[in-house]
């Protein structure tokens, strides 16, 4: 049960780095049309929206990942008990 956890926090973990790659990249590509570069000093309007599916992901590798740890210290505990 805890490598299927494991299995799936890695999957949301890569869908969450995946989606704000793509979202930032086309983001950043309509702001500036690929060919001026941003400066240091600019400052960005951020909708929202493209950062809601990122938080998402976010809680749920984190209830992902405390499951897991769940799982991992029971079978510890099992483990010291047994001997």
């Amino acid at each position: 049960m805890k490598m299927i956890l494991n299995g799936y926090f890695l999957i949301a973990d890569f869908i969450q780095y995946l989606y704000k790659t793509i979202a930032w990249h086309y983001y950043r590509g309509k702001m500036y049309d690929y060919k001026d570069e941003p400066s240091d000093t600019d400052e960005i309007q951020v909708w929202h929206h493209i950062n809601a599916p990122v938080s998402v992901f976010f809680y749920i590798k984190c209830v992902l990942l405390g499951a897991a740890y769940w799982h991992i210290l029971c079978y510890l505990f099992s483990i010291i008990a047994l001997t």
